[in-house]
């Protein structure tokens, strides 16, 4: 982007609830300006400490993004890639989250070199998602070869496909969420929708 294109203010907004109140962020010249609730103001790009990202799917919305924005000061904002768009549906906003996570990544690079960028979950919160996917797996794994031993093979059929499921599902999420450092100018794609 150009200059020119740095001047211009880049908006991004969601509904983090139903019923609260649409969380809005521009990229200014001056730096994150933002209304979140009842909190409101502007960070100058130099003041941002550290960004996390993470891949969060819900229940109602399977290709869900999550970006967490600290300051120097330690308050810290949650930019989501879905908002609520009814009483029982999110609408993901995947092009627009890009680009508004992308663009502020970049102004931040120009304007803070210690910026600390982290992708994934925290570290125990991964080991802990690990252990537990393992111990789910082991049982299924049970499961199944006692299904085939005493020749359920419906059942074993069923645990199968459970554990391809699962696998499938849960495995892709630790995969992405495995916790690690990343560049500010080199935003990890797996984390973006």
């Amino acid at each position: 982007m150009s200059d020119d294109n740095q001047s211009q203010s880049i908006r991004y907004s969601y509904k983090p609830s139903l019923a609260g109140a649409p969380h809005a962020f521009t990229l200014t010249e001056q730096g994150l300006s933002f209304q979140a609730g009842f909190r409101s103001g502007v960070w100058r790009y130099d003041e941002i400490a550290r960004f996390r990202l993470s891949y969060r799917p819900v229940s109602m919305l399977a290709h869900r993004f999550r970006a967490d924005v600290t300051n120097k000061q330690g308050k810290s904002l949650t930019i989501i890639s879905a908002t609520w768009a009814g009483l029982i549906s999110l609408k993901p906003q995947d092009d627009s989250y890009r680009a508004f996570v992308d663009e502020l990544h970049r102004r931040v690079a120009g304007h803070n070199a210690e910026v600390i960028c982290l992708a994934g979950l925290g570290p125990i919160a991964f080991a802990i998602g690990l252990v537990l996917f393992g111990v789910v797996m082991v049982a299924l794994a049970g499961l199944l070869i006692r299904a085939l031993a005493t020749e359920a093979y419906i059942a074993a059929l069923f645990m199968l496909g459970f554990a391809a499921w699962f696998g499938w599902h849960t495995g892709g999420w630790l995969i992405r969420n495995k916790p690690r450092r990343y560049n500010v100018a080199d935003v990890p794609r797996a984390l973006l929708p």
